[in-house]
């Protein structure tokens, strides 16, 4: 009867302990039921935190099982607590298992970031629902820290995903310039240049950390470096703080037990090793330096012992010195190779910039136009090489006359002053035409069948404003081609005092970006050459001035373009329509027997042997920008040839 009493009462305890389980609570709410259980949020765990720039959302939680025991017993096992960081604005997470974090002290890898989900999820939902303030506060921190450093962070997890110390650091850098100064872009900042092999900057980068936050990590850090670089009594007081700061780090004594032993105080070392095993005893490195102590003091059976114990736990192990030495010619190998590739890579805009150098220098000899274009491109490459690629290969590469042009704003002044003058110019010059506008209108127009003839008449109509010239030939023949003005503001073909103004660029691309070379180009009648009654001008930043000369007979549709050398007709052309299918054709047939003498420097838009009669589609992408120039300004002949008065 007595024991029937006391299971009794332990029944009633077991199950007042399960009810309690279920209990809500304000510190630990249910937030989330599974199968065979559910989780629990910590709800005094929930707090904004900063790191990398960037706040996150701090959060811990716990899973419960429901189990079963015999005779029935229910039971309950909880494990973690987990903890995890949220960004609402990207809807990412770090999640950091069972560790408690400590963003002020600790280092997390940032390319771990991923989609928020998994059981994280349900800490997440909850704490959407029950902390709305929080949420909004952080996504609007993180809105500004994207606005400010957004980018450079995103280039700096990225290139350290691909090992690309360089590129990691010139863009931890920017972020640190533009104030974000976390102890982890500290720590990131001195790891990335000591793995570029810049070791005095990785020294300088982690006194900076321990500026900001002398942890055992940071001081150990230091301290190994200095004594691969050598610096004993340095790596040793470094190594002295971090064992001060934390003596129950393995990697901490072994630190400054390798420190001990390369200044020859063996006994010192191996009480190091010693603790460090004690602490973790598969730890090979400690058995690798123990056994060096060992064999330094000659007590060889001890030595190899450890190197067994040692080759064990890493077969691969070698002295650290010899490690480093490898590492930095692996280094300087591979920097040597990244160098090479950047030249390669900017080899031709060098030769551009060196180009629109020359042209902003010499400003009096080139056109208003053609100098403010060349200041305009000399601050987008020089920008792009001085953030993309860094300071030194900036240094390297541009020379110093143009780096303090351009750092003090001359190339800009230059060009917003010239741009200016050249549109108030323009302005000028159209208000100032006086033009008969009723005999223009009567005077005989000839027109092509591919006239555009309602803005041929606008243009007729009021000539002495500027005009917009829509290329519907081109939209019709090529729709899915962006148009100029989507690219560049001024670049959309335009009339403007008999002339029609218009741009072609080198390539056509699916995406352009925002400095891609372009040609500005004038089609009108010939006041340029004693040949040809029409021509079109072509400059550009880094060509010389290309003419164009042709005379077209309206009664055949066909343009006869001349040789600039012989100034003789060259090549007759013609547009057909396709018999399958209707698309326009060039029809391109030599007359003068003279192969490759279309023009200066022309490249046909299908092939290069001039041999034979060519037919190629009118739209015909190339990669050369002449034939490119050539096919807008006769596709916008064809339809404004009446307005070149």
């Amino acid at each position: 009867m007595k024991l029937r009493k006391i299971l009794t009462g332990l029944w009633a305890v077991l199950l007042l302990l399960v009810g309690t389980c279920y209990a809500e609570n304000t510190d630990n709410p249910i937030i989330a039921y599974i199968d065979y259980g559910y989780y629990r949020l910590n709800t005094p765990s929930v707090k904004k935190v900063e790191y990398y720039g960037y706040s996150f959302i701090e959060c811990s939680y716990t899973r419960h099982l429901e189990q079963m025991l015999p005779y029935g017993i229910p039971y309950v096992t909880q494990s973690g607590p987990y903890y995890a960081w949220f960004d609402p604005l990207n809807n990412k997470m770090l999640y950091l298992d069972e560790s408690q974090p400590n963003a002020d002290k600790n280092w997390y890898d940032m390319s771990y970031l991923k989609d928020i989900g998994g059981e994280s999820q349900y800490a997440y939902n909850a704490i959407r629902d029950s902390f709305p303030n929080l949420c909004e506060e952080v996504l609007t921190d993180n809105q500004l820290a994207s606005e400010k450093y957004g980018n450079e962070i995103s280039k700096a997890i990225a290139a350290q995903k691909d090992e690309d110390w360089k590129t990691e650091y010139n863009s931890l850098k920017q972020a640190y310039d533009k104030g974000c100064q976390s102890q982890g872009i500290l720590r990131d900042l001195a790891e990335s240049a000591w793995k570029s092999g810049d070791y005095d900057t990785a020294i300088e980068w982690a006194g900076k950390r321990i500026e900001m936050n002398p942890s055992s990590n940071a001081y150990n850090t230091r301290a190994w470096w200095y004594y691969l670089l050598g610096q004993n009594d340095k790596a040793l007081e470094d190594a002295e703080w971090a064992v001060f700061k934390d003596k129950n780090k393995a990697y901490v004594l072994d630190t400054r037990g390798c420190i001990y032993y390369e200044l020859g105080q063996y006994d010192k070392a191996i009480a190091d090793f010693n603790a460090a095993i004690k602490l973790d005893d598969k730890f090979a490195h400690a058995y690798f330096y123990r056994s060096k102590c060992y064999e330094a003091l000659g007590n060889k059976d001890k030595s190899n012992a450890d190197y067994k114990e040692a080759k064990k736990y890493d077969n691969e192990i070698i002295d650290d010195k010899t490690e480093f030495a490898n590492q930095q010619s692996q280094i300087v190998a591979k920097n040597q190779l990244a160098h090479q590739q950047k030249l390669n890579k900017y080899k031709d805009t060098l030769k551009k910039l060196n180009d629109a150098v020359y042209v902003c220098n010499n400003a009096s000899q080139f056109p208003k136009r053609t100098v403010f274009d060349s200041a305009n491109a000399i601050i987008i490459d020089t920008e792009k090489i001085k953030y993309d690629e860094g300071e030194e290969f900036y240094q390297e590469v541009i020379p110093q006359e143009v780096r303090n042009n351009y750092e003090n704003g001359v190339y800009q002044q230059q060009y917003e002053q010239l741009k200016a003058e050249v549109e108030a110019e323009e302005a000028a010059a159209a208000a100032a035409v006086t033009v008969n506008e009723p005999q223009i209108a009567a005077a005989p127009v000839r027109r092509t069948t591919y006239a555009c003839n309602s803005e041929c008449d606008a243009i007729a109509q009021n000539p002495s404003s500027r005009h917009n010239l829509r290329d519907e030939l081109w939209e019709s023949l090529h729709p899915d081609r962006f148009q100029h003005s989507k690219t560049v503001a001024d670049a959309a073909a335009y009339w403007s005092n008999n002339v029609i103004y218009y741009c072609s660029y080198k390539e056509w691309k699916l995406e352009m970006p925002e400095n891609i070379n372009y040609t500005r180009n004038q089609l009108q009648r010939n006041n340029v050459t004693d040949y040809g009654t029409y021509i079109i001008v072509t400059e550009s930043p880094t060509e010389k001035y290309h003419y164009i000369c042709f005379d077209f007979d309206f009664d055949t549709n066909t343009f006869y373009i001349y040789d600039n050398k012989t100034k003789k007709h060259d090549y007759s052309l013609i547009f057909v329509k396709d018999p399958s299918n209707g698309r326009p054709l060039a029809h391109l047939v030599n007359i003068s027997g003279q192969k490759g003498n279309f023009g200066d420097g022309f490249v046909d838009w299908t092939e290069r042997d001039y041999s034979d009669n060519v037919e190629a589609f009118f739209a015909r992408n190339v990669v050369d920008f002449v034939p490119t120039l050539q096919t807008d300004g006769f596709r916008l002949f064809l339809q404004y040839s009446g307005v070149l008065f």
